[in-house]
């Protein structure tokens, strides 16, 4: 099933556990947005995964984010932070984008934060030692340059 099509399939959060995300645990490296990206998950534990992000061109950070994978009442939320060089957030508000979980097959997810009218997605799926995915704002589908792909270190 394409990331489409379960898109326009349902926006309502599904039940899930934190457990179902085990396979995010580990340091991960790789392209996203076609610069070098790293990614680190902790384990989960206590109903709660976290991890940081971080990506580079040429020698330089250009952002970096924090991401909160939290189980609530059966289901899991993914919150995001983004951050500049120099550690300001980029959005104005200060808490974080929250996206509800909407599709859990296996190793591959599907996130919908619902804070914007066009909506935006997350989808990650993890295939051998690599995950990939993108981030999709509304309808239109993702550009190839969008994507992420990241080995398992």
């Amino acid at each position: 099933m394409g990331i489409t099509e379960i898109a326009s399939r349902s926006t309502t959060p599904i039940r899930a556990s934190i457990n179902d995300f085990s396979w995010l645990s580990g340091t991960w490296r790789g392209i996203c947005r076609g610069r070098s990206a790293e990614e680190i998950w902790s384990e989960s534990n206590h109903k709660a995964m976290i991890a940081v992000f971080r990506t580079f061109q040429d020698g330089q950070l250009l952002f970096s984010a924090i991401y909160w994978l939290t189980e609530f009442e059966d289901r899991v939320e993914l919150a995001i932070k983004c951050f500049s060089p120099d550690y300001v957030g980029w959005d104005e508000r200060t808490d974080a984008g929250i996206f509800k979980l909407v599709h859990l097959d296996g190793q591959r997810a599907l996130f919908y934060c619902d804070e914007v009218p066009e909506g935006h997605w997350i989808h990650c799926e993890r295939i051998g030692d690599s995950i990939q995915g993108y981030f999709q704002m509304g309808v239109t589908p993702p550009l190839p340059e969008e994507t992420f792909h990241l080995n398992l270190v």
